[in-house]
């Protein structure tokens, strides 16, 4: 059986089940057992009172562990009509930040079902997403119906649950808002693989449908026999072992021995999500930042190296102006009263990068120096950059080589082969610039930096940039799952590797955290005051 179709197969059980449970849970009401004990959520998730709907700056992640995983013998909501939704038994898990419970997700035991205006007739439960105002918790999930630890294994499926459901209520980025105490989100999948989203106002006690989402359910992960792990191990294993060019810069990494470990766990893989798993954990210790996995739930990185922002986006209004222009592409530009320009470039993803860059540029043609600020930009197209830089350069410049793996040994490479910028548009921009870099750069915008250094009129200044680049390709996997694997060895213009530790900035700004917060950003305060400084050195010259 394809896993389509056992796919299917699963998702038509687990319907058949929960309506034998829901008729079940019918017949037995008023016989279910008292629990033997009552525990109330309350006490272990304060609600530390915050009035709800802050700012961003509010926004906290939220916590869960199989420690936050409950028994409940039912749940209810009787007072949001014209909706009407009844659980059996059901393992309750909670999303817990310093603000206390801040979401929710029931999966019932012993069926659920639910009547709204969208199905009059009854609509049986896979799952019940919930976004609530702290305060509500021992309302909704009173201490008489929590009566003890809940099914460890329903963990994974709540972390599904929660990386989907997160992002359509309440949130900033992962991180989650407070709702206003009258408001909730009441959000369901049904075991036909359809959803039903209701934002609830308790204060009225009515609910609104939003029809928006109903084919968008959160995905079960494929199921997955073990000769399809196993093939899909051994696919990303020797595709690196032949191609990854940078094994050179993890030496303590016995790839052989790698890939006969993975090889044997992977016979265990039953689905989608315990191969991502495998495949995260097989490929952390390259320590890469462009390998990925695309999987059902999206895509994740295979390792995370945590970097600061030196930057403050809210320190913008005051220091450039609340009149800047706020471009389609993000891009943020303004010509201060001082006669420097700002541009603010956030990604090299968007064409319209380009445009509106050019705008500013155009604006600024007379300015006496630019503050070009890229300390946010993680990359993107590299021929973005290159056509933005080369309205600054006023020859060809030479900016970075790369080199290719070519043979069975991880030492066997290309020679390297240069990249190079050239002057783009009808004019170039000749007077001092001052290039804001940061540990955020990374990638295309690592060698925009590059491109820049090569423009003598460029100052960079600011902190180390991050040093990892890749030119990644995508590797197809069974089960829908994709891998990307680096290509390239990136070398820097004197040809040391990129990777080894990124751009040092020619003038290096100490990073303080009490330089960016509130509405500080001491390093764009002592940017703009450089480009004046370089502005008037230059004007003593002439």
């Amino acid at each position: 059986m394809d896993p389509q179709s056992r796919a299917m197969r699963g998702r038509l059980m687990r319907m058949r089940s929960g309506i034998v449970h829901f008729v079940q849970a019918i017949a037995l009401t008023g016989v279910m057992c008292a629990p033997a004990v009552a525990l109330d959520l309350v006490e272990k998730y304060p609600c530390a009172a915050p009035a709800g709907e802050g700012t961003k700056a509010d926004a906290k992640p939220a916590t869960f562990t199989e420690a936050d995983i409950y028994e409940i013998t039912k749940f209810t909501l009787d007072k949001c009509e014209p909706m009407s939704l009844r659980v059996g038994r059901s393992d309750l898990a909670i999303g817990h930040n310093a603000d206390g419970a801040v979401w929710a997700v029931v999966i019932p035991r012993e069926g659920g079902w639910l009547t709204s205006p969208r199905n009059l007739q009854p609509e049986v439960i896979d799952h019940i997403w919930l976004r609530f105002h702290p305060s509500l918790l021992g309302t909704l999930f009173p201490p008489g119906t929590v009566v003890g630890v809940g099914r460890k294994n329903v963990a994974d499926r709540v972390r599904d649950v929660a990386k989907v459901k997160l992002f359509n209520s309440w949130h900033v980025g992962e991180r989650a808002l407070v709702p206003p105490p009258h408001e909730m989100i009441v959000d369901i999948d049904l075991t036909t693989g359809q959803r039903r989203f209701f934002r609830a106002d308790r204060a009225e006690q009515r609910v609104h449908y939003v029809q928006a989402f109903e084919n968008r359910a959160v995905p079960y992960p494929t199921a997955l026999d073990p000769g399809q792990a196993i093939q899909a191990v051994e696919l990303v294993w020797s595709t690196y072992d032949r191609e990854y060019p940078m094994f050179g810069l993890c030496p303590e990494v016995d790839w052989a021995a790698v890939g006969k470990e993975y090889r044997a766990k992977a016979a265990k893989c039953a689905n989608e999500r315990e191969l991502v798993r495998l495949l995260t954990e097989m490929l952390e210790p390259l320590h890469d930042d462009h390998i990925w996995i695309k999987h059902y739930q999206g895509q994740i990185g295979a390792h995370h190296r945590p970097s600061r922002a030196n930057y403050n986006l809210r320190a913008l209004d005051r220091l450039i102006g609340e009149d800047a222009d706020y471009h389609i592409s993000g891009v943020v530009s303004k010509k201060l009263k001082s006669g420097v320009g700002y541009i603010r470039i956030p990604s090299w993803k968007d064409e319209q990068v380009v445009g509106d860059v050019e705008k500013a540029l155009e604006d600024f043609r007379e300015a006496k120096a630019l503050v070009v600020d890229v300390r946010s930009n993680d990359g993107g197209d590299e021929r973005l950059a290159q056509r933005v830089a080369g309205r600054f350069a006023t020859g060809d410049h030479v900016y970075a080589y790369a080199r290719y793996r070519n043979g069975p040994r991880h030492s066997d490479f290309t020679e390297p082969v240069s990249r190079s910028i050239h002057p783009t548009g009808a004019w170039q921009y000749s007077r001092p610039v001052v290039l804001l870099i940061g540990q955020q750069c990374m990638s295309s915008n690592e060698w925009f930096v590059c491109m820049m250094k090569q423009c003598p009129q460029v100052t960079t200044m600011g902190e180390t940039t991050r040093g990892s680049s890749g030119n990644p390709k995508w590797l197809d996997l069974p089960g829908g799952v994709k891998v990307s694997m680096p290509t390239w060895l990136g070398l820097l213009a004197d040809k040391s590797i990129l990777n080894k530790g990124g751009i040092e900035p020619d003038v290096r700004w100490p990073y303080s955290g009490e330089g960016f917060i509130e509405d500080r950003d001491d390093l764009l305060e002592a940017g703009l005051a450089k480009a004046l400084e370089l502005a008037k050195a230059a004007e003593k010259k002439q």
